[in-house]
C-alpha cells in the first residue's frame, strides 16, 4: 500500500470516529454520520485510483478485429483493459488449456467484450443499430479502447468544412478528367465514420452532374490530410470511385450513394423501373479493410442491401 494511500486512510478513520466519541447521538444520527463518511471515502478512493492510474497508466492501440479463439499480445492487453474495466468476470482458472499456451479469446473475454460494449453503449451500440453487445472486437470496439488507453490515439474532431480548399485539390488530382465544381462549389453531402477510427468520413458533391443527378465521391482523413480513398472492385481492379445520387422520370429511375457505419461500408445503388426488359435493380457494396486500408467489394453485404433498397424502391428485383 503506497504511502499516500496509508495517509489517507488514517485521516478518514479519525474524521470517522472522533466525532462519534465526542458526542452523544442517537443511532439514527450516527447512521447518517456513518454513511456521509463512507460516501467521502469512497469519493476519495475514486480520486486516488485516478492519481494513482495517470501516473502509471500503460497504454495499448488496437489494431485488430478479435473474436473467440484468437490469441496473441492484442488479446492479452485487452484482457488487461477489460478486467480495468470490470467487465472480465471470468478467470484464469476456469479456462482450461494446454500446458505452455497462453490465454487467449475465451468465451470469457467475449462476454466481457459485450460487457464493454453495453457499457459505452451510447459510442458503441448505438451508432450501429444495435441493441446488445455482439462480444466480438470490431472497428466501433476498437475505437472506442484506442480512445480509452491508446497511445497518442486519441480522436481528433475534423472539421471538414476548414477543409474544402485542401479538398478541392485532392478532388482534382484525383479525377483530373471530370468538370469539377462546373455548376458550383464542392460540398459535403454526409458525414458517417465507416472506418471505425472516431473520425468521420464523408462524401462530397463534385459540384457537377446531370440535369437530376449529381456526382459525389468519398474521402477520408489519412495523417490530418483529406485523401480520395481505394476501392477494390468485383473484377479486382483498385481505384477510386464516383458516385452517382438523385431521381428522374417521375421516380422511374434513381440512384445513390450511402454510408454504413454500422457496416463500416460505402454503399452505391441505382434502379430503373420503365416496364422495359432492360429494367434493373443493383447495389454494390464495398467494406472497410484496416489491414489495406481498400473499401473492398463484398458480394455478401451487396445482395444484403439491394434486398433492402430495391424493396423501399419498389422495382419488384
Amino acid at each position: 500500500m503506497s504511502h499516500v494511500r496509508k495517509v489517507i486512510i488514517l485521516t478518514l478513520v479519525v474524521a470517522l470516529f472522533v466525532p462519534l466519541a465526542s458526542s452523544a447521538q442517537t443511532a439514527g444520527e450516527l447512521k447518517a454520520k456513518i454513511q456521509a463518511l463512507l460516501d467521502q471515502v469512497k469519493q476519495l478512493q475514486t480520486q486516488l485510483d485516478s492519481l494513482i492510474g495517470g501516473q502509471n497508466k500503460q497504454c495499448h492501440t488496437f489494431n485488430t478485429n478479435l473474436g473467440v479463439g484468437d490469441q496473441g499480445s492484442e488479446v492479452s492487453a485487452l484482457r488487461e483493459y477489460l478486467d480495468q474495466e470490470g467487465t472480465l468476470l471470468g478467470s484464469a482458472d476456469d479456462e482450461i488449456r494446454p500446458p505452455g499456451t497462453s490465454i487467449g479469446f475465451t468465451k470469457y473475454v467475449a462476454a466481457a467484450v459485450t460487457g464493454f460494449q453495453e457499457k459505452y453503449r451510447d459510442d458503441i451500440l448505438t451508432p450501429a443499430g444495435l441493441k446488445s453487445g455482439t462480444g466480438y472486437l470490431g472497428p466501433k470496439t476498437r475505437a472506442k479502447l484506442n480512445r480509452l488507453y491508446g497511445c497518442g490515439q486519441a480522436a481528433k474532431v475534423i472539421d471538414w468544412g476548414s477543409l474544402l480548399p485542401s479538398m478541392r485539390t485532392v478532388l482534382k488530382q484525383a479525377f483530373p478528367n471530370e468538370r469539377i465544381e462546373e455548376s458550383r462549389s464542392i460540398s459535403i453531402y454526409k458525414k458517417v465514420d465507416v472506418t471505425g477510427d472516431g473520425v468521420p468520413e464523408v462524401l462530397v458533391n463534385l459540384g457537377t452532374g446531370g440535369a437530376t443527378t449529381d456526382l459525389v465521391t468519398s474521402m477520408r482523413i489519412e495523417n490530418g490530410e483529406p485523401i480520395a480513398p481505394l476501392f477494390k472492385q468485383k473484377d479486382g481492379k483498385i481505384s477510386t470511385l464516383i458516385f452517382t445520387t438523385g431521381a428522374g422520370g417521375s421516380g422511374r429511375y434513381g440512384s445513390t450513394a450511402e454510408m454504413l457505419g454500422n457496416k463500416n461500408a460505402i454503399y452505391s445503388a441505382s434502379y430503373s423501373k420503365y416496364g422495359e426488359s432492360a429494367d434493373y435493380c443493383r447495389v454494390e457494396a464495398y467494406q472497410w479493410n484496416s489491414q489495406t486500408k481498400v473499401f473492398e467489394y463484398n458480394a455478401g453485404l451487396s445482395n444484403e442491401v439491394q434486398q433492402e433498397y430495391c424493396r423501399t424502391a419498389g422495382t419488384g428485383f
